[in-house]
């Protein structure tokens, strides 16, 4: 009886830990017309970047993983 409990209550918590994710990004569309830039930044000075440039609408959208991950990317992309 103990083990079925057990299995119960771990069930019940796990299902109810689980949510729907906020996907919120999800407007932003990047197609094969564009092209990622990669931009390093200095070392030690925590600046990388990647950007969306498209050519034929001259469309760009700079520093997207900061906006797509609320984060900075960090020292050095590669």
């Amino acid at each position: 009886m103990k083990k079925i409990s057990a299995v119960l209550l771990i069930t019940v918590l796990i299902i109810s830990s689980c949510k729907k994710s906020d996907d919120s990004n999800s407007a932003i569309k990047y197609d094969s017309t564009g092209m990622f830039v990669v931009n390093e930044g200095r070392y030690t000075g925590g600046n990388a970047s990647i950007s969306y440039f498209r050519n034929e609408s001259n469309y760009s959208n700079l520093d997207i993983y900061k906006a797509i991950n609320n984060s900075p990317l960090g020292d050095v992309a590669q």
